[in-house]
């Protein structure tokens, strides 16, 4: 039984062809449709659901860093420092 899959498999290179074009097809999926409503609010629920496991089940490492979005978006990273930096000197008088 599990000879004759093999033997398929290995003789038949359809799957691999399949395979490649449904994550090809999958990967530009998930491009386009990040920047949509729709894709926006998939992500919103998805970020919920990984935020209830963590507080429900303790899981930390799905937690990130607070500082990630520096290494993310690191042209504004100055900029912003410099206006937190004047706020805390507008606080402090």
């Amino acid at each position: 039984m599990i000879d004759q899959i093999v033997d398929k498999l290995t003789s038949d290179t359809t799957w691999i062809y399949t395979a490649l074009a449904g994550s090809v097809i999958g990967g530009l999926f998930v491009a386009y449709i990040r920047e949509t409503a729709i894709g926006l609010w998939i992500y919103a629920k998805w970020d919920g659901l990984l935020d209830y496991i963590i507080d429900k089940l303790g899981w930390t490492w799905f937690t990130q860093h607070e500082d990630n979005w520096k290494k993310r978006y690191p042209t504004i990273v100055p900029k912003i420092e410099e206006l937190e930096r004047k706020i805390k000197k507008l606080e402090e008088k």
